[in-house]
């Protein structure tokens, strides 16, 4: 005869297979959140980059491009309007040099001076750039990371551009004149600015060379933000070719 088994052995045989359930389901729950966790944190990192997007413009934060509303461009210039919008443009209240308001700030010299920036300007210059064209400067200092950074990077593709600076003002000592740089008489200039508004740098610089004996045979700029620059060059009678304009970006001219 089998011995019974007592109601109290049957009892603790049941808490202990319910503490093994219990154990078990608790580490397997921990091991799927844990999971889950972790393939949240693109999300997590996703949703607190739009919200910086979002609220970081009112911080005066550098814009971001994704935005399918802007115009199609070239892959050279869609590149470098990609580095612009994410080193060079900021939103926020501004005062301009002219003393005007604006909710947006362009510092080009973002894009100019970083060495991939330079790279994407020259990518976009050398698209257009004539080829009779021997020399590249324009009014310092705007002018002058522009000017000899493509004439660097464009070097290393066998294209030779001598660089120059225009001061602003004439040097009463040493090699005297506004011309600074490896200009020489008879060159065909590219005029060049960061970035333009009115166009008077430009312009001042275009006298300059013309004082020299170089003749300028291109002006361009990285943006133009002011939109009148291009009938002044008409005027002139000298090619105009900006690489981006204020559209560009997402911005009216003169805004």
């Amino acid at each position: 005869m089998r011995p019974s088994v007592r109601p109290w052995a049957k009892a603790s045989l049941c808490c202990v297979l319910i503490a093994f359930l219990a154990d078990f389901v608790t580490a397997f729950l921990a091991e799927v959140f844990f999971a889950a966790f972790l393939a949240g944190v693109p999300f997590v990192a996703f949703t607190l980059q739009n919200i910086s997007g979002m609220y970081g413009r009112a911080m005066n934060l550098p814009v971001n491009s994704e935005n399918t509303s802007l115009p199609p461009l070239d892959p050279a210039r869609h590149a470098l309007r990609e580095h612009v919008m994410a080193h060079a443009v900021k939103r926020g209240d501004f005062t301009l040099k002219s003393g005007r308001k604006s909710s947006w700030f362009l510092d080009t010299k973002q894009t100019a001076c970083r060495p991939d920036g330079i790279v994407l300007v020259t990518n976009v210059a050398l698209s257009f750039f004539p080829a009779e064209a021997t020399a590249i400067g324009g009014l310092t200092m705007g002018a002058d990371p522009v000017a000899y950074g493509i004439a660097a990077v464009a070097a290393t593709r066998a294209i030779n551009l001598r660089s120059f600076s225009v001061r602003k003002e004439s040097k009463d000592h040493g090699v005297t004149g506004r011309i600074a740089g490896a200009l020489q008489p008879g060159d065909k200039v590219i005029i060049t600015e960061d970035t333009v508004t009115r166009g008077t740098s430009l312009f001042e610089a275009v006298d300059a060379v013309r004082a020299f004996g170089a003749e300028v045979v291109l002006i361009t700029v990285i943006v133009d933000r002011g939109g009148t620059c291009a009938a002044m060059a008409a005027e002139a009678g000298i090619r105009y070719e900006p690489m981006l304009v204020a559209p560009d970006l997402g911005f009216e001219f003169g805004s």
